[in-house]
């Protein structure tokens, strides 16, 4: 009698394990549909937020990335900046154009530079304005002065240059395969 109820006793208490653990894995897979079930809801409304609003976020993201110059090394950067502000002012009829980036003050992805320039006020103040065009150039200080010559002024400015590095583009043809074999236009060598 005792060896039956203890085998009673245990096949009841494996019934029970054995329930227990069916409870366990019922409530994990409850959670884990739920949680597909919020995450797939969230993709949804991701997707249609992004239907909805992709004009906008295509323009965001085009002033985002007009804050900043991108350049494949600092020095081409300042080159290209360089190159830019030259035509500018040649286009304003600008004159003694000096530009000097301090290169020991770089950091935060900005380079603080100075512009110095002369010329008559309407053209100054037309560079200025089409200065303006360039969202990664950030003024810092302006001094506008008039010289000696009556008809003419000189701009003195402080600026902060936003840069980023890119990656070199790949080159816009490829290059031509190189074969050991002569090409028949070179003829037979001798």
């Amino acid at each position: 009698m005792n060896s039956k109820l203890r085998l009673r006793w245990t096949v009841l208490g494996f019934i029970w394990l054995i329930s227990i653990g069916f409870t366990g894995w019922n409530l994990a897979k409850i959670d884990a549909v739920a949680a597909g079930r919020i995450e797939n809801e969230n993709l949804r409304k991701e997707s249609l937020f992004q239907r909805h609003n992709a004009q906008r976020l295509e323009q965001i993201a085009a002033r985002q990335q007009a804050l900043f110059m991108e350049v494949e090394s600092l020095d081409l950067g300042m080159v290209a900046l360089r190159c830019r502000l030259r035509a500018l002012a040649a286009a304003f009829h600008l004159e003694d154009l000096v530009i000097e980036a301090e290169l020991n003050q770089v950091g935060d992805n900005r380079i603080p530079c100075r512009v110095t320039l002369a010329g008559a006020f309407e053209n100054v103040i037309g560079f200025l304005t089409a200065l303006s065009e360039y969202a990664y150039l950030l003024p810092r200080q302006t001094q506008i002065g008039l010289l000696p010559s009556a008809s003419s002024v000189h701009l003195e400015m402080s600026l902060f240059v936003q840069y980023k590095i890119v990656a070199p583009a790949a080159p816009a043809e490829p290059l031509p395969k190189m074969t050991t074999q002569p090409s028949e236009a070179q003829g037979r060598p001798l």
